[in-house]
């Protein structure tokens, strides 16, 4: 399997997929929500569509419990479980993602907060959470095409 930097390219195409599928609606402040609360819909973090990912396809044990409107996998509902992160290859449980611009953000801030959506290659001057495109983008350029990490 073709490995750059650490990063196992086919496991993270897969989450890529995943992000760019629309099969998953975009949230913030977990790792999966499944009920409303004052801020959010039910949804999904970036972070929460690969560690579905690496459950579902790849194997990884977690247990998934849902309390208080959010899903916990084996405890952590905020960031990548150290197995996920393993499984893809990268070193931090909140990967940090760089942009052509030179701006760059952990994942789970640029899902919930983002930035100057610029980076992100918006023309609009936005701030706002990006997009999973637009994360899935980041990623690419940060661990696929060289471009930080």
């Amino acid at each position: 399997m073709p490995i750059i930097g650490g990063v196992n390219t086919p496991r993270l195409h897969l989450a890529l997929a995943a992000l760019r599928s629309g099969l998953y609606p975009q949230s913030a402040g977990c790792l999966h929500r499944t009920e409303p609360d004052d801020s959010h819909q039910p949804g999904w973090c970036c972070l929460g569509v690969f560690t579905d990912i690496a459950v579902k396809i790849g194997g990884v044990q977690l247990e998934r419990v849902t309390r208080e409107g959010m899903e916990f996998f084996s405890g952590e509902h905020a960031f990548l479980h150290p197995a996920v992160a393993d499984f893809y290859g990268f070193t931090a449980t909140n990967p940090m993602l760089c942009f052509p611009d030179g701006n760059s953000g952990s994942a789970s801030s640029l899902n919930d907060y983002g930035f100057a959506a610029s980076s992100a290659g918006r023309d609009d001057g936005s701030c706002e959470n990006l997009t999973f495109s637009e994360i899935a983008d980041a990623f690419e350029y940060t661990y696929i095409t060289g471009g930080g990490a």
